[in-house]
């Protein structure tokens, strides 16, 4: 077991290794590096890449591809993409969700709840199925071509804003 002991403390993945449980404290962040799955499937708690961790509020992906999936039932704090076309498919709680610097899917399952959802500079998706009203607090596109499929407007809580990018076009797809 590794104990990070910091309050407010960050940790880079490879800054350890050999380790099965990477344990934060208080308000620790995780950080990837390169490409990384993670899966939470606990409160605050999951794995990185095969590796398990307790008591992140906060995930950081690399420079790489980053997969992240938070199951039904469970919660994380805020998920942060980093570089690289990140997938982010939430079927519990997450805190603001933001996308990297190339495109980005973002699905959000009938029981996924999440703060802000926000587009990086790429083509992002953002896919949100029907389920109970004011499970999403906003939906902002970045720069580039984004597309928003939603099955029932009444899930987003603020407004939808497609974002700058003067010329670009961004798809906007109502189901419901």
């Amino acid at each position: 077991t590794f104990n990070l002991t910091a309050t407010d403390g960050s940790l880079l993945i490879t800054d350890i290794s050999g380790f099965e449980l990477i344990d934060g404290v208080g308000n620790a962040t995780l950080t990837g590096d390169s490409a990384n799955t993670w899966l939470v499937n606990g409160n605050n708690a999951g794995t990185l890449n095969g590796i398990s961790f307790t008591d992140f509020v906060k995930l950081v992906g690399g420079n790489g591809i980053d997969s992240f999936t938070v199951n039904t039932g469970v919660s994380i704090g805020d998920i942060s993409g980093g570089n690289g076309a990140n997938t982010y498919a939430i079927n519990g709680t997450a805190g603001a969700i933001t996308g990297g610097v190339d495109a980005d899917t973002f699905t959000i399952g009938t029981a996924g709840k999440t703060g802000a959802l926000v587009g990086g500079a790429g083509d992002d998706v953002f896919t949100i199925t029907s389920g109970a009203a004011n499970r999403i607090a906003s939906i902002s596109g970045g720069d580039d071509n984004d597309t928003v499929a939603i099955s029932d407007v009444e899930v987003v809580t603020d407004p939808i804003d497609a974002g700058s990018g003067g010329t670009n076009k961004d798809i906007f797809e109502f189901t419901g």
